[in-house]
């Protein structure tokens, strides 16, 4: 991905959740449902949409302790 797209602010709620928003989601193939790796990186929080395109892309998903991500809504 390009370092210079443009950024967007959200905000988080009482509750820690964000608003994805339309264009990242549609980008990303994120629907409701779609699971998540999250991981803490030296730069801030890292979230990986698990979508079928992700997965077709890399060809299978795995979760940050290395085992493959087999509890999914993909099937």
């Amino acid at each position: 991905m390009k370092a210079d797209l443009p950024t967007k602010d959200v905000k988080f709620t009482t509750k820690g959740q964000i608003v994805i928003p339309r264009r990242l989601r549609e980008q990303f193939h994120i629907e409701a449902g779609t699971r998540a790796v999250i991981q803490a990186t030296p730069e801030g929080i890292l979230i990986k949409p698990v979508s079928r395109e992700s997965i077709k892309r890399a060809g299978h998903a795995k979760t940050s302790a290395g085992g493959t991500l087999v509890d999914s809504p993909m099937g």
